[in-house]
Formats: C-alpha cells, structure tokens, sequence
C-alpha cells in the first residue's frame, strides 16, 4: 500500500514539473508591460529614394501688421476743455483743429506783452537817432535794445503757449475713441484720443538668420490674414542689421498698401517671401521627419535596418520639406511608419513582396 501511495506521489510531482513552465509561457502580460518590437519581426514601412527635385524656394513665418503712424494725442498744456472739433472714428487731415483748450488768459496776457512791445520799438527808435546825435551814451542805447529783444521774446512765449492749447491731427488718418469732453479740465499729459494711420500697413515679422544676406530692401512678399483668403502684397523697406542673440533671427519690416483700410491693423499675418527657383533641392515628406531634443532627424535604410539620421531643414511646402544637410541623393528613406520604429530595427518594404 505504501508503494502503491509512493508511485502516485512521485507521478504527481513529475506532472507539476512539467506543468509549470507552461504555465509560465503561456502566462497573459501583465498590464502596461511593454513589448520589444524588434523582437516580433521586421516593421512594415513606405519608403522613398531621395532624387534632387526643382522647387521654389521661400521663406514662411508669421507677422503683426502695423498702423504706419500711430501717436496718443495729449494736451501739452493744462485747462479747460472751449471745443472738441472731431467725432470718434472719422477721418482727419493732417493741420485739422481736434481739441481747443479754453486760452483767455494767454490772449489777455498776449495784448499786454504786445502793448510793451510797441513801446519799446518806439523808445528804441527814438533812442536811436538821440545816439546819432551824440544826446545820449551808447550803454542807455544798448539797454534799450535789449529791453525791446525781451519784449518780443515775451511774445513769441505767449504764442507758443496759445498755440499749444490747439491740438491739431499730426497727419492724414483716423480718429479712435475719445476720452474727454467738452466743459473738462485736463491736467498736462492727459489721453485724449488716438490718431492712426492705416494705409499704407507696416507689415513687421522675424526670418531665421541663414536668410539675413537673402532679403534685402525692396523685395517682394505676400500675405494672408485670417478671415480673406485673397493675398496681399507688400515690399520690406527695413531690417535690422544684426541678429537676434537670443531668437537666432532678424527682423524686417514692410509696407503694405490698404486702399480703402479694408485691413485691420493688429492682425495676424502669413508671410511668403519667395527667393527664386532651387533646382537641386532634397524633397522628403513631412511625416517623415522625426524631432528628438537634439533637433530634426530621418530613418535611412541602410543594410535592411532603420538607422536614425540627424539633418537640417530648408524649405517648408505644404506637404514636404526641403533637408539642406544630412541627407544625401539615392539615399532610402522611411516616408511612413516611422513612429513604430527604434534605430536598429530591421525594416519590410510595404509592396515590396
């Protein structure tokens, strides 16, 4: 009997030996555990064989369009507000009389400034043919002539102080809202309304530094703003002459026509700058490219394995872009399913069985 029990007790031992690694092999993953896809077999992927291709080569950033004068209109002289002569909105010509701050005291100070300045004319005249005569000594003559300089820089102050109380339209534009009304006393430097002038626009937008010898005054852009579909067009005018340290790009400014201000100032602008015709470019789609910390990358085939490719972009089109450095014509490059890669990986050419 104990045999018998002995002979059962071993048996089971041996089915469990058996039995576990099984067990272990055919045991689920646990939750979230990652599989080596290089161990499943070669990744399927689309390629293209880099070739040199015509294109245009441009420029694309972005940009803010610009009033080309705007100025904050401010009373350069305290009082109380005679006239507004403006309505919020309309359009102005430069010299237009907008505000009119109430002036009676310098007007009264004027008269008696002009008064003293008859007066001393007539003595200086009078003081002059005495002098002819010997009658009188040159130092009274002299003081006198001095007495009548003073007077008429008494009235040109005078002057100069009304005509700050007129504040007129510094140029041809536009009309914001007001801030102020009829009747107020206005301390010096207080906002009365905004002047604009939209047309033409000032177009202003950065370009990475590799463009800087490449745009120059004069050159041509277009533009679209959200909204209108239409383009417009401009020309730069302007850049800086050095580069921005912590941008690594330049900034340039254009003028933009605006018949008619259907453009609003502020907005947001697309900027193209075409630079001619490349006619050996490097084309690879954009999906193609794979950014990492240390910038843009490619996946080339080489020897049936994925090898990841650091590279330098151009020319951004709609659907490709232009690989300036790190790529070479003939090379094999991974144009799709490059997110199920790891450098190394062996690769299977989608059609290619």
């Amino acid at each position: 009997m104990r045999t018998t029990k002995g002979k059962i007790v071993l048996a089971a031992a041996v089915i469990i030996a058996l039995a576990i690694p099984k067990l272990l092999m055919d045991r689920p993953a646990a939750p979230g555990a990652r599989k080596d896809k290089r161990l499943s077999g070669p990744v399927t992927v689309s390629i293209i064989v880099a070739k040199p291709e015509s294109m245009q080569e441009k420029v694309v950033t972005t940009g803010t369009l610009l009033p080309s004068e705007n100025v904050e209109l401010m009373n350069e002289i305290s009082g109380r507000v005679a006239r507004i002569s403006f309505t919020e909105g309309s359009a102005v010509q430069k010299g237009a009389l907008l505000v009119k701050i109430n002036d009676a005291d310098l007007q009264a100070q004027l008269q008696k400034a002009t008064a003293n300045l008859v007066v001393a004319n007539d003595k200086e005249a009078r003081q002059k043919v005495l002098l002819e005569q010997a009658a009188i000594s040159r130092e009274m003559y002299e003081s006198t002539v001095r007495d009548l300089a003073s007077a008429r820089a008494d009235v040109a102050l005078l002057n100069a102080q009304i005509e700050k109380t007129e504040i007129r339209a510094p140029f041809n534009g536009k009309i914001g809202l007001r801030y102020v009304s009829e009747g107020s006393y206005l301390p010096v430097g207080t906002m009365i309304a905004s002047c604009v002038s939209t047309n033409p626009l000032r177009l202003e937008f950065a370009v990475p530094e590799q463009y800087f010898s490449r745009i120059t005054t004069g050159t041509a852009l277009s533009y679209t703003i959200q909204g209108i579909e239409t383009p417009f067009t401009g020309s730069i005018y302007a850049g800086e002459p050095k580069v921005d340290e912590a941008t690594r790009s330049v900034r340039f400014r254009a003028l933009c026509p605006n018949p008619g201000n259907k453009i609003p100032s502020g907005a947001f602008a697309k900027v193209e700058i075409a630079l001619g015709d490349k006619k050996k470019a490097l084309l690879v789609p954009s999906e193609a490219l794979v950014p990492t910390i240390n910038g843009q990358n490619l996946y080339v085939i080489k020897a049936g394995m994925a090898t990841l490719v650091p590279i330098t972009i151009g020319t951004r089109e709609a659907a490709r872009v232009e690989i300036n450095a790190g790529l070479a014509a003939g090379d094999t490059v991974v144009a799709s399913g490059v997110l199920m890669l790891q450098p190394g990986a062996l690769v299977r050419i989608s059609g290619a069985d």
